[in-house]
């Protein structure tokens, strides 16, 4: 089945239960977050959150404001990937669905810059570190449930490494 984010397309195998919760038209409760798909497998589920800084219809300024946001690290971890983590998995919690364990993935899709290794950059000092130790406590005592089993960070690279079967392409704003 074929899904888009932002520019790209994304392309899973049938046998997936593919949801996509954050999509135009869809009933979010008031306040919360979403990821942009659920997957579940027979034995897993998968939490997808994508951020494409790069996408060809943001202006120049726009692209270099998105990749000061995602160098931050932090900022981001706190105000976007932790949020949307913890409740996507409240909304599974609280349809009984969390019977599985559950691998929060962060994808960072690569786009053309000059800096072509600032991502790399990134992921090397400590971003999944910290998005890990945040998942984990968020408050001063940290959260007595491990809700999220497993966190990826990936860039549209690395992820043909991690998931083979499950394509991506940049598809043209036009579209």
């Amino acid at each position: 089945m074929i899904y888009q984010e932002e520019n790209l397309s994304f392309d899973f195998p049938d046998d997936l239960s593919v949801i996509k919760p954050d999509k135009k038209g869809a009933e979010i409760p008031q306040g919360m977050k979403s990821v942009d798909f659920v997957i579940e497998k027979k034995d897993e589920i998968y939490l997808i959150e994508v951020k494409d800084p790069f996408q060809a219809q943001i202006p120049t300024l726009e692209k270099e404001k998105n990749i000061k946001q995602l160098c931050k690290g932090k900022s981001i971890i706190n105000e976007i990937f932790v949020p949307k983590a913890r409740d996507s998995y409240t909304c599974l919690h609280l349809m009984k669905k969390d019977d599985k364990p559950i691998i929060y993935i962060v994808l960072i899709a690569e786009g053309d810059f000059e800096k072509k290794n600032d991502l790399e950059i990134l992921l090397s000092t400590g971003f999944k570190t910290y998005l890990e130790r945040r998942l984990k406590k968020e408050t001063e005592i940290p959260w007595k449930r491990k809700y999220i089993t497993n966190c990826i960070v990936l860039t549209t690279r690395t992820w043909k490494k991690q998931f083979p079967t499950w394509t991506i392409k940049r598809i043209s704003p036009d579209l």
